[in-house]
């Protein structure tokens, strides 16, 4: 079980950055292509830093793990920069569901190329933690009813798919290197393909003077520089241990940690996110949160 104790982790930790990352683009970084840049940046330091203090003990260990981390970083750093494209549109209680129905392709993916076999038992509980996760992406706010559509909708599945891949190659590559060492190349991927992607000289130079905003970089720091990592790591010792099928589902309990957070903080005492707290919004919240940890604990048990 420890899978799902690595997966709980990782989601309780990653509804926190979520949530930070909604402020920081709110505050302080509303160009997203540079948030994206010096979300990298952040990344690739921390990654760097870790493999060189690894790398002098354990080596290069395996070739083709090492790349398979790293591309697996890439492939989930476009996710991400695909997320975060939404989020600066919806808010993060929307927007992250509908980007946490990975485990339908994940468990596809895995199917075709890690043979896994997923139980119907299984199948029934993912499709719970899907359902919930969709559930929580309509609005029922007066005058904002509505699931999301259009290019959001477009960009959040593909997040979903791309994300269920890096997972998938990330099993691969956990087969062959340690946990720590998974970590840092996927870190140096993640941060790669954030930068290519988001890449443009406007984007450089509104990063050069967001750099400036020590409030902002401050928190950075904090989100992308410890609390990601350490939810990256959680993350990869869930999938080293346990089927990837499963441990993408488990990594669907962000809405339920969303749920309070973003509730706490909408709230007229520290009203940071400004989301909306009608009583039909609180009550679909609450039955999708619901399902989503009826089907996790599911998961755990068959």
């Amino acid at each position: 079980m420890d899978w799902l104790v690595y997966g709980l982790i990782s989601a309780l930790v990653f509804s926190v950055v979520s949530v930070l990352d909604k402020r920081m683009l709110l505050r302080y970084f509303p160009s997203v292509r540079a948030f994206n840049m010096l979300v990298g940046v952040t990344q690739i330091t921390v990654g760097a830093l870790v493999l060189a203090a690894i790398l002098p003990f354990e080596g290069i260990s395996s070739v083709r793990g090492t790349v398979l981390a790293f591309t697996s970083g890439i492939v989930l750093g476009a996710s991400l920069a695909l997320f975060f494209f939404a989020l600066s549109r919806v808010d993060v209680s929307r927007a992250t569901p509908l980007w946490l129905t990975s485990p339908i392709f994940a468990a596809l993916l895995a199917m075709g190329f890690l043979g896994d076999r997923v139980t119907p038992e299984q199948w029934a509980a993912i499709v719970v933690v899907v359902v919930g996760a969709t559930m929580l992406s309509y609005n029922p706010a007066p005058g904002r009813r509505g699931f999301l559509t259009g290019i959001v909708a477009l960009a959040l599945l593909l997040a979903a798919f791309t994300q269920a891949l890096g997972f998938v190659i990330n099993k691969e590559a956990s087969a062959e290197l340690t946990v720590w060492t998974n970590n840092g190349w996927r870190m140096l991927g993640f941060a790669v393909g954030l930068i290519l992607v988001n890449y443009r000289r406007a984007s450089v130079r509104e990063l050069t003077v967001y750099v400036r905003n020590r409030a902002g970089l401050r928190l950075m720091v904090l989100t992308e520089g410890v609390l990601a990592p350490l939810a990256s790591l959680a993350l990869i010792g869930s999938i080293t241990t346990g089927a990837i099928a499963p441990v993408t589902a488990v990594s669907s309990t962000r809405p339920l940690f969303l749920l309070f957070i973003s509730t706490a903080l909408s709230t007229r005492f520290w009203n940071v996110l400004n989301e909306p707290l009608d009583r039909s919004t609180l009550l679909l919240k609450v039955i999708s949160t619901a399902l989503i940890v009826g089907g996790t604990v599911g998961l755990a048990l068959l």
